[in-house]
């Protein structure tokens, strides 16, 4: 999926998918996350975006990628119609625009 090769790319991980998530984009003790989406990850707020900006992505992968990518084509969760297609497309789009625009700290 492209948007796992862009955040691998974007943060110099070559985790992938759900792992590629939390280890870029959850705090880990007292550093702040690889991908970090606002400068205020230390208080409630920006926490919690933080936190639920990474659940929408980790959920991308989970979610929209995985029952289709593992069942044959004629299989009913293999079926997307144009308008939940569309949908999927505007959150992965607002995702990469949060990841291209987020504050990316060296991995060490």
């Amino acid at each position: 999926m492209k948007l796992n090769e862009f955040i691998q790319a974007r943060s110099g991980s070559q985790k992938s998918e759900g792992d590629l998530v939390q280890y870029t984009m959850q705090p880990r003790g007292s550093k702040p996350p690889i991908i970090q989406f606002n400068e205020f990850w230390t208080e409630i707020s920006g926490k919690n975006e933080q936190s639920g900006l990474a659940l929408i992505a980790k959920g991308i992968f989970t979610g929209f990628r995985n029952p289709k990518g593992h069942k044959p084509e004629d299989h009913p969760l293999g079926r997307v119609d144009a308008y939940e297609a569309l949908a999927q497309l505007v959150v992965i789009d607002y995702i990469w625009k949060r990841v291209s625009r987020a504050r990316i700290r060296p991995v060490r």
